[in-house]
């Protein structure tokens, strides 16, 4: 009895402070003296973000048990991906956006047919004059899962992408136009517009010892590291504006995520 009283005081007392404190903050705003963010000192984009489509051409298979086992398995909607992908197309091409970030994970797991297939769609975008910046995720380069999903038989290997090849397929969407390359990854800057870079950080074990368990967890060597901290120097030094995109998340989302997803 005595535990459950303190807990329900403690709780009690959350909820005074939570409340104490909306208030104050409700009647310490200022609108005599508004504080204005020095917007003239930075330069103006806008961006349109979409990641994951984990694209699946349904001409590699859709309809065989094989293909069904493989989604009782897996929460991707590969069936759907097409569709899914045609609207997120037409929904950022209908926005008045300047750039479009796409941060890896484009297909269901590195299949060339289906990067080859991404790549067209990304096409559709730059045809509105937008420009599309990608980078890949831990899906998308030396995938053993490269996969297709013929009727009547069993799952069939399909060829999958080197990490060269991944940046000629997407060679229009970011690599082209970078002014600086990781030379130890698929890293690179680009500058969209003066004053502006976009970091894109290839943070994806593709090449490391875990590549044969297709490990899914992101890294960034030392020297990509110490590559990518001298780049962030000068563009401080430049008064550069730096947006930074990779496919991993850089910080937990919430507590001990580095032991569920190491």
């Amino acid at each position: 009895m005595l535990k459950k009283n303190h807990v329900s005081t403690k709780f009690t007392l959350i909820l005074v402070l939570l409340s104490f404190a909306l208030i104050l903050f409700s009647c310490s705003k200022d609108d005599s003296n508004p504080v204005t963010p020095p917007e003239e000192n930075y330069p103006s984009i806008t961006i349109g973000i979409f990641s994951d489509p984990h694209y699946y051409d349904p001409t590699l298979g859709v309809s065989s048990a094989a293909f069904e086992d493989y989604l009782a398995h897996d929460r991707k909607m590969l069936a759907e991906s097409e569709a899914i992908l045609e609207k997120t197309i037409e929904m950022i091409n209908a926005e008045d956006v300047e750039i479009v970030l796409v941060p890896g994970d484009l297909t269901k797991d590195g299949e060339k047919q289906c990067h080859e297939k991404v790549a067209t769609y990304l096409a559709q975008i730059e045809a509105t004059g937008k420009k599309v910046y990608v980078i890949p995720g831990n899906h998308d380069i030396q995938n053993l899962q490269s996969m297709s999903f013929p009727d009547g038989g069993d799952p069939v290997p399909v060829p999958s992408v080197t990490p060269e090849e991944f940046k000629t397929i997407y060679n229009d969407y970011g690599f082209s136009e970078a002014i600086a390359f990781d030379p130890n990854s698929l890293t690179y800057i680009a500058q969209p517009k003066d004053s502006i870079w976009i970091l894109a950080i290839d943070d994806c074990n593709y090449n490391s010892k875990f590549a044969d368990l297709n490990w899914v967890a992101g890294d960034l060597s030392q020297e990509s590291l110490n590559w990518i901290k001298a780049k962030l120097q000068e563009a401080q030094s430049q008064n550069i504006t730096v947006f930074t995109m990779m496919h991993h998340g850089l910080v937990e989302h919430f507590p001990s995520m580095d032991v569920i997803f190491p």
